[in-house]
């Protein structure tokens, strides 16, 4: 949204750059200018291997050199984690991105990466630029304190006691001190 992208002037060596935010690239490019798509990894994929008016194919990815930058990286290493190459997985489009261009870069974020899982570990072991953790991320202001509860109940039985927990605060809230509260619940899958 245009209320929190870039509100300040950005400058690089003295600089000032832009940002524009596009649904695909130009082909001739300003100069100092940065062009943001922002997509979801479905869109991403689609676009790569359905050709269709104004989406961008494979070769758009070539023209210029391009960054693409996966939030939540965990929730698409699907092939690395099943040991399977699906053809037109999310790392399989990425794959053509990158090869599109020799300049072409991916940056992953994550705060729950699994390197627990071997697979996940092989990938992403000599590629770990920084690792900072949700407990940091929370200490140094920049979340909601979240709470983490660890029991020995099933996995149904704690998300019916957080669910159950949440809608008690809620409820306390709004009759206790006549505030509405809208709660997030999290749960973090282990596959």
């Amino acid at each position: 949204s245009d209320k929190y992208l870039y509100r300040n002037p950005i400058e690089v060596e003295g600089e000032r750059v832009e940002i524009r935010k596009v649904n695909s690239f130009p082909r001739s490019q300003s100069k100092n200018t940065i062009y943001l798509k922002l997509a979801t990894v479905q869109s991403v994929s689609s676009d790569i291997y359905t050709q269709k008016e104004n989406s961008m194919a494979t070769k758009d990815y070539g023209l210029h050199k391009v960054v693409v930058l996966g939030d939540e990286a965990h929730h698409y290493s699907a092939s690395t984690k099943s040991e399977r190459e699906a053809e037109q997985s999310w790392e399989q489009a990425i794959s053509k991105i990158l090869e599109a261009h020799e300049e072409n870069l991916l940056l992953e974020f994550t705060a729950t990466i699994d390197l627990e899982n071997r697979n996940v570990y092989e990938k992403y072991k000599d590629k770990i630029v920084y690792r900072y953790t949700l407990d940091r991320f929370i200490q140094d202001g920049y979340s909601k304190n979240v709470k983490r509860i660890q029991s020995s109940n099933t996995d149904l039985d704690n998300m019916l006691n957080v669910v159950l927990l949440s809608e008690y605060r809620r409820r306390y809230a709004l009759e206790v001190h006549d505030t509405f509260v809208k709660p997030v619940v999290m749960f973090k899958s282990q596959t």
